[in-house]
C-alpha cells in the first residue's frame, strides 16, 4: 500500500528489528500480539507507530499510553480508512 503510493517501504521481522536503524522510518507498522516483545522499544523511540491488533486488553493500551505518534486499531481493518490513516501519518512525518 504504501509503495503504491509513492512510499518507500520495507519489511522486517521482529527477530531481526534490534540490529535496525530505527531512524530511517517515518512510519513503523507492527501486529500485536505478534509484536508484543518489541512494542515496548517502539513506542520508545519516538517514531510514528501504529499497531494493528488482535484484539483490545490493557497492555496494549498501557504499552501505548502518554506515547506521541502512538496509535493502534482492531483487526479485521475497514481498508479504505486504514489507507487514509497511513496516508495522513506518512504526510505528516511526526508532525501528530
Amino acid at each position: 500500500m504504501a509503495s503504491q503510493s509513492g512510499y518507500r517501504s520495507d519489511w522486517v521481522g521482529a527477530e531481526d528489528f534490534p540490529q535496525q536503524d530505527l531512524g530511517r522510518y517515518d512510519l513503523i507498522v507492527t501486529s500485536y500480539p505478534y509484536g508484543r516483545k518489541i512494542l515496548p522499544l517502539l513506542a520508545e523511540k519516538g517514531r510514528a507507530l501504529l499497531v494493528l491488533a488482535d484484539y483490545v486488553c490493557d497492555e496494549l493500551g498501557l504499552t501505548l499510553t502518554g506515547r506521541t505518534n502512538c496509535f493502534y486499531t482492531v483487526k479485521p481493518l475497514d481498508f479504505s480508512n486504514f489507507a487514509k490513516l497511513v496516508k495522513n501519518i506518512l504526510d505528516e512525518k511526526g508532525a501528530l
